[in-house]
């Protein structure tokens, strides 16, 4: 019994780190409604299944794991959500969007970063275009292991027009390279950490307007860019994913719990936002 109730006030404790108290409170009262007292989940806790993207190339780049199996010692590991990748057919809308913006250099002279890039997919489907470099951080050393035999792979197979790294490092301590930057983001922290992100961001391009663009796919904290001085929007509007990336991709059918959820839209809310610089009145 105390086991039972040290692990309900652990996952409360997550709850109110990635969601905020009031939505906590209102999950919590949810269950109670619903009658879903239990706070781990029926299924287990990792689910696979192969993408199609991974059946063509070999890779392994999919599959869903819980939030809580991505321990890693570090004090951001309560504010770390489940892994799953990118759609690539999001990717790739997301890009070529960014591409018809236009950017304010070449595409030569930027490099890619991805946060929070898991086991590298993203990264991989990046370097498809012709960057200085694409760059993918992770916190989690597993996963982090992992991208870097994707990577080995994929330009084995001779699939990358640019330079594949992957790093393990917690997002804000990430050291940005003196190019112009393009960062990708899946929704991959919560409000307090993407805030803490987009400090470092701030800092680091206080005395270079221009230089960096954002794409953020699964845009639940827009409003922290809306916000923050210095960001302006490009573009917004909802993309859809393939219908093979749909069927594929559990990010539109398991819900925190890891059960699975019908009825979900195969459309993201995506933005774009270049770093203009802070106003100097």
């Amino acid at each position: 019994m105390i086991n039972k109730i040290k692990e309900a006030s652990r996952r409360i404790r997550r709850t109110v780190a990635q969601r905020g108290g009031r939505n906590a409170i209102a999950n919590i009262v949810r269950r109670i409604r619903t009658g879903n007292f239990s706070f781990s989940p029926a299924q287990p806790l990792f689910l696979d299944g192969t993408h199609p993207f991974d059946r063509a190339t070999g890779l392994d780049t999919g599959g869903f794991i819980h939030g809580s199996q991505l321990k890693t010692g570090h004090p951001f590991d309560l504010y770390t959500v489940s892994y799953y990748g990118s759609a690539p057919s999001l990717v790739q809308a997301v890009l070529d969007r960014w591409i018809e913006t236009p950017p304010i250099r070449s595409i030569e002279q930027y490099t890619f970063i991805d946060f929070g890039s898991g086991k590298g997919r993203v990264v991989l489907l990046a370097s498809k275009l012709p960057f200085r470099s694409c760059i993918g951080v992770e916190l989690n050393p597993g996963l982090h292991m992992i991208a870097i035999e994707n990577m080995k792979h994929w330009q084995q197979l001779g699939s990358a027009a640019s330079p594949v790294q992957s790093i393990c490092q917690e997002a804000t301590e990430f050291q940005f390279p003196l190019t112009p930057c393009l960062v990708y983001l899946f929704n991959p922290f919560t409000s307090k950490v993407l805030a803490r992100l987009l400090d470092h961001i701030s800092e680091a391009f206080a005395n270079r307007p221009g230089e960096l663009d954002l794409l953020y796919v699964n845009a639940e904290f827009d409003y922290l860019l809306e916000q923050r001085p210095g960001f302006a929007r490009l573009w917004e509007m909802p993309i859809e994913m393939s219908a093979e990336d749909a069927a594929a991709d559990l990010l539109h059918m398991v819900d925190e719990s890891a059960k699975f959820q019908d009825g979900k839209q195969r459309q993201e809310p995506c933005s774009g936002w270049r770093w203009v610089g802070k106003s100097r009145e």
